[in-house]
């Protein structure tokens, strides 16, 4: 048994590692390739007033998802004291932006007191909206243009395939934890059974949360483009950044690093006729002052979150 769990352990930290390569190699491409020596140019001009308000909205963003994630602990009866919350969703986010489909985000629930269990089914349902959120921007974008029968054909293909998936959760989350800690979670109809308890009037306020994520979220991305003079309106540059985190996710890369700045840089070009340059710049902006203040935000909050004491957490 002992043997057989080193194993596993040694193959998922090679299966990491050959992550982090592969993302590296892909950012090596996109600043190489699809960048230049103008990127640089563009880099150092920088406006750094717009950098900086694009930094406030991603700390900002931090505290609406404290937000929802503690509505959502309301609906299923799991009150979540609000300054715990914040501190768990300032330290975690660096680690979902260096783990697949940002699945380290749910290291949040170590650090809350209430069932690993249902807190687990809320970090799900969280992802879940995220996803459906970002479809739904993604989706509406192109609905104006030549792609929109395709696009709607991959969405409805994606919705289906969720929730085909979503029914089946407790298998998917069995086969997960037999192959990792040799024994079943979670009893047949346990994720329906909780699916139940959102079909609630108080359900609508952690929806509503999901919207202000994503239009914070684009809002960072915004400024971002601003501070290398990329004339686009706000709606365009969401369109934009909603199918490249959608790549990154799919990418199931650490944070979809590589793919998503690849995908932001092409998707300008192809579709508003942005430079090059200007695209691999923005691209570069978004991911270092997600890194750089992401980092701090942990490390700030973790000073505090271990002066206020460590909660014990009920399994």
């Amino acid at each position: 048994m002992a043997n057989e769990m080193q194993g596993l352990s040694r193959r998922k930290i090679l299966i990491f590692t050959a992550k982090i390569a592969v993302s590296i190699a892909i950012l090596w491409v996109v600043f190489s390739y699809l960048g230049s020596a103008q990127t640089r140019i563009i880099l150092r001009r920088a406006r750094p007033g717009w950098i900086g308000m694009g930094a406030l909205f991603i700390v900002s963003v931090q505290v609406v998802k404290a937000w929802r994630f503690r509505e959502l602990g309301r609906v299923l009866n799991q009150p979540i004291p609000f300054y715990r919350c914040l501190l768990a969703h300032l330290i975690v986010p660096i680690l979902g932006f260096i783990t697949p489909g940002k699945l380290g985000e749910g290291f949040k629930i170590v650090f809350l007191q209430a069932s690993r269990k249902e807190l687990g089914f809320l970090f799900i349902i969280e992802r879940i909206q995220d996803l459906l959120m970002l479809l739904a921007v993604a989706g509406f974008g192109f609905a104006f243009s030549d792609f929109y029968i395709i696009t709607y054909l991959v969405m409805a293909g994606i919705v289906a395939a969720g929730i085909l998936v979503f029914l089946r959760l407790e298998w998917v989350m069995n086969a997960l934890t037999r192959r990792l800690f040799k024994r079943e979670y979670f009893s047949d109809k346990w994720f329906l059974e909780r699916s139940k308890k959102l079909l609630t009037i108080t359900f609508i306020i952690p929806c509503l949360l999901t919207v202000l994520v994503w239009t914070v979220t684009f809002a960072s991305s915004y400024c971002f483009a601003k501070s290398v003079d990329i004339p686009l309106s706000y709606p365009k540059i969401a369109l934009v950044f909603s199918w490249a985190v959608i790549m990154g996710l799919l990418s199931s890369l650490p944070g979809g690093v590589g793919v998503r700045e690849g995908g932001i840089t092409v998707l300008l070009e192809t579709l508003y006729a942005v430079p090059r340059p200007l695209g691999a710049a923005v691209a570069a902006i978004n991911l270092g002052m997600h890194y750089i203040t992401l980092t701090v935000t942990a490390l700030v909050a973790y000073t505090l979150h271990q002066r206020t004491g460590r909660p014990s957490a009920d399994d």
